[in-house]
């Protein structure tokens, strides 16, 4: 049973969140195999830590990107693997100094002729993303830019 959280008490809302950071699979399902594989997929919880840690690593790797006077950052992903950069690039956008994130989440001709014609070969780089890294839209648009880095 659903329940919106405007009509739970404090501590009914305290006892939602405290199950959550202990992750509680039964918040999502009474179904004890739909349980089970929720049990499996709650790594991303540790993925602040996890980060945290690297980050000297990815603002190193950031600077590097700008002093090789890269001006745009092209994400080649489909569907949860490219959702996340385009609402993040969305609401904060480029800082000064850095390149510009493209997000090209499709398969269409157009789109993905219009974008290859705002790019620079020598101004570019390319992010791959794929959760599986078997995902075919990805990779086909992987072939595609890296034919045409090539020429």
């Amino acid at each position: 049973m659903f329940v919106r959280p405007a009509y739970l008490t404090l501590e009914e809302k305290n006892a939602i969140l405290r199950r959550f950071l202990e992750r509680d699979p039964s918040l999502w399902s009474s179904d004890k195999d739909v349980q089970e594989a929720i049990k499996n997929r709650l790594g991303w919880m540790d993925c602040f830590d996890d980060m945290e840690e690297r980050l000297p690593e990815i603002k190193s790797f950031a600077q590097e990107v700008a002093d090789r006077g890269i001006e745009k950052v092209v994400l080649l992903g489909m569907g949860g693997s490219s959702l996340a950069p385009l609402v993040l690039s969305t609401i904060f956008g480029s800082s000064a100094g850095h390149p510009e994130l493209k997000v090209l989440d499709t398969t269409d001709p157009d789109e993905i002729e219009k974008t290859q014609n705002g790019l620079k070969r020598d101004k570019t780089l390319f992010i791959v993303a794929s959760k599986s890294g078997t995902t075919i839209e990805p990779n086909a648009l992987f072939a595609f830019f890296w034919d045409w880095m090539k020429e």
